[in-house]
């Protein structure tokens, strides 16, 4: 709808400004107020950074329609003025944070937990002191419950991947070590340094019974191939990479499912983690093609329901104890991959 608008707006010499993909949602929502006043394109295409997020973030905390008085504001208002219009109040430090956001608008709902992280001393005075601030960090700290916001975790968000699903894997370990969740957050959160924390979760880990069972024959509409021959020949058909595993199948460290009836085909990949259980690493069609939205979700539904979550659950807990073991041999966590036992 306003692409003859913007079109217009470009049709002049003048200095592009900040581009317009970057703004996402935020043009969306403006859509209205620029029919109605096209001259707020000009703003848009001068928008740097920090006004950027700063309208991003007003209009996460403001309903839906939009005046072409208040798309002014928004624009070209002090920033107090914009704040208290949309949140009510200045976050501490917001400044700062504005700056080290990303380079393009972030999801509505990652600016509203951006402003309640501000409004907690423990996770302000973390994000502050940050150089960049993206989604997945939001996303991370906002799952955290207060027994777990302290120095020594929020230390692992600069060293450890996955620490976005950090409390999901906490909870896959409470899980499986048969603890309350909440006493395992409180034991963890009462811990003042990172080498504790990834210690304590290491002796549990290893107080873990060994895993003497394979996952389950039939999980939803997947079925367990146990045949080297029917593997093979799925591999060859699908043209992927299937047949590479099947001496882990023998061994008993993966599994692999298929569609039965293979109506909606597709294939599972689930691996066995140390004495933490076993995981859903990947779900792919033939020729490893994606699977569509809700067939992907029933997939992950499926095997969770079975007691086998996804592997990214687990990415915090078993990076931190990676890192422990390859810093105490003098070596620095890199990139690894989630199933390093093929």
């Amino acid at each position: 709808m306003t692409k003859p608008i913007i079109d217009r707006a470009f049709g002049r010499l003048r200095k592009p400004g900040f581009l317009l993909k970057p703004l996402g949602w935020i043009l969306d929502r403006l859509t209205n107020a620029i029919e109605t006043k096209p001259s707020l394109i000009e703003l848009l295409l001068d928008l740097d950074l920090a006004r950027m997020h700063l309208t991003a973030l007003a209009l996460a905390h403001l309903p839906s329609d939009v005046s072409p008085d208040l798309a002014l504001t928004l624009l070209q208002a002090p920033r107090k003025m914009v704040l208290n219009l949309s949140v009510g109040h200045r976050p501490v430090g917001i400044d700062r944070v504005l700056h080290q956001l990303p380079l393009k608008v972030l999801p509505a709902d990652t600016y509203r937990k951006l402003v309640e992280l501000l409004n907690d001393s423990v996770t302000a005075k973390f994000l502050h002191h940050r150089r960049s601030i993206d989604e997945q960090i939001v996303a991370g700290l906002s799952t955290l419950p207060a027994a777990l916001r302290r120095p020594a975790i929020l230390a692992m968000f600069d060293r450890i991947p996955g620490m976005e699903l950090f409390v999901e894997g906490l909870r896959c370990l409470a899980d499986r070590a048969s603890l309350p969740f909440m006493a395992l957050t409180m034991e963890v959160g009462s811990l003042t340094q990172t080498d504790q924390v990834a210690a304590k979760i290491k002796q549990i880990v290893d107080s873990l019974p060994l895993i003497d069972t394979l996952p389950p024959a039939k999980v939803g509409r997947y079925r367990r191939i146990d045949q080297i021959a029917e593997i093979q020949t799925l591999a060859k058909v699908w043209q992927n990479c299937l047949a590479n595993y099947v001496s882990n199948v023998s061994t008993g460290t993966c599994a692999i499912y298929r569609t039965d009836p293979p109506d909606q085909p597709a294939a599972c990949f689930v691996y066995r983690q140390w004495r933490l259980g076993w995981f859903l690493q990947q779900a792919k069609g033939p020729r490893n093609i994606d699977l569509p939205p809700d067939h992907l979700a029933q997939t992950y539904m499926a095997f969770a329901a079975a007691g086998i979550p996804r592997s990214s659950s687990i990415e915090a807990i078993k990076g931190l104890i990676l890192d422990t073991e390859l810093r105490r041999d003098g070596h620095v966590l890199e990139d690894y991959e989630p199933y390093d036992d093929i």
